[in-house]
């Protein structure tokens, strides 16, 4: 039996930022809104569409919203979030590769249900297996050929295997070509704006030898599918036909590390983890009760305190359920910090909710969609 979240008889409250239970993920809703639109005007105007990536946030009301300002569909990273997001009645694309017959079956069954969703592959072996579990149930399902982009993690790894690949789909009965992904992550995070242009040279030209390698297949109009955040910048002029952008919405400490490509990131932190101060007997630091639980990280970044001590304070999860906020300044039990959390992704992911607020109002708790498989 479901419980009612604890936060939720705050819902309305002009004063309810410091009454929350803690810990508390909480999201501002004008920086949210202001995000959205800066991410939709960026890429429209480019002229290209924008599939903004659903496991950033793991919010259908974030997705509806984003849908709602033009985007051309929504990016899943697993089948349970596919699952989830089908309400949406939005075309779908798992960037993922999947490998295995129950995969296969799980993405046939949201097919035939009348969910619009768009496969990668990257081996033969896999578009057979896709195709023998397709037939007779959803007609064709349509497919991007994954290509590596050098960051060996999955897709074809040559144009020659691409094509070959290609040939394959593009013969299936139930399989059809739709276009490429090609994902360059590495460059997400490249800290120096001098490096992430090169690489993002080294990108454009690896992508153009792999589409001439699949220009007798490929649509008239082929989806070239991919782009991050940190490259935003670069993908806007570059080679893609759509973006795959998902921490823009909300920001973390880990992008707002890395040199924008931009006078200034044209993004703001929307995002907040809020805990509440436990005790405070030594003099230079005090404990909090957001510990390892509550924080994810993946490139080392620590949480960045924005509110209740002061900048140069250092907070430090050191167990599950606390953190040692390392200070000299005097903090009493009960006492709010809120910090932005050092990677967005997987740190909404250790929550069940965003505490949705305007300033000091709670405006509405929405639910986190499809953690864990």
């Amino acid at each position: 039996m479901s419980r009612p979240h604890p936060n939720s008889h705050l819902i309305g409250d002009l004063q309810a930022r410091s009454a929350l239970a803690t810990p508390a993920l909480i999201l501002d809703l004008p920086v949210l809104e202001a995000n959205l639109s800066t991410g939709m005007r960026l890429v429209k105007d480019a002229g290209k569409a924008f599939r903004p990536h659903f496991k950033a946030h793991k919010s259908l009301d974030i997705a509806r919203r984003q849908l709602e300002l033009g985007a051309t569909g929504i990016c899943v990273a697993t089948l349970s979030e596919a699952e989830a997001a089908c309400e949406l009645g939005a075309e779908l694309l798992l960037t993922s590769i999947i490998s295995t017959d129950a995969q296969c079956k799980r993405i046939a069954a949201l097919a035939a249900s009348g969910a619009t969703i768009i496969a990668v592959v990257d081996h033969p072996d896999v578009a057979l297996r896709l195709e023998s579990v397709l037939q007779g149930t959803c007609g064709a399902l349509d497919v991007l050929i994954d290509l590596d982009m050098r960051r060996a993690r999955s897709g074809c790894a040559t144009p020659k295997a691409a094509a070959e690949l290609g040939n394959l789909v593009s013969a299936s009965p139930t399989l059809r070509l739709r276009g490429v992904q090609a994902y360059a992550g590495q460059l997400s995070h490249m800290t120096s704006c001098k490096e992430r242009s090169a690489a993002h040279a080294e990108f454009t030209s690896r992508l153009a030898a792999f589409k001439f390698a699949l220009s007798h297949i490929l649509p008239d109009d082929p989806i070239v599918s991919g782009g991050s955040t940190g490259s935003m910048n670069l993908d806007l002029s570059g080679p893609l036909t759509e973006l795959q952008c998902g921490s823009y919405a909300l920001m973390d400490v880990e992008y707002l590390n890395v040199e924008p490509g931009w006078t200034a990131w044209p993004f703001k932190p929307a995002l907040r983890v809020q805990s509440s101060v436990l005790s405070t007997h030594w003099d230079a630091h005090a404990i909090t009760d957001a510990g390892d639980k509550w924080f994810a990280d993946k490139y080392g970044a620590a949480p960045r305190i924005v509110l209740g001590a002061p900048e140069t304070a250092v907070f430090e999860p050191i167990s599950d359920e606390h953190a040692r906020l390392v200070t000299e300044a005097k903090l009493h039990p009960g006492d709010r910090i809120e910090c932005l959390p050092p990677h967005c992704d997987p740190t909404i992911n250790l929550f069940a909710a965003y505490h949705v607020f305007a300033g000091e109002q709670l405006r509405d708790i929405w639910p986190i969609e499809a953690r864990g498989l």
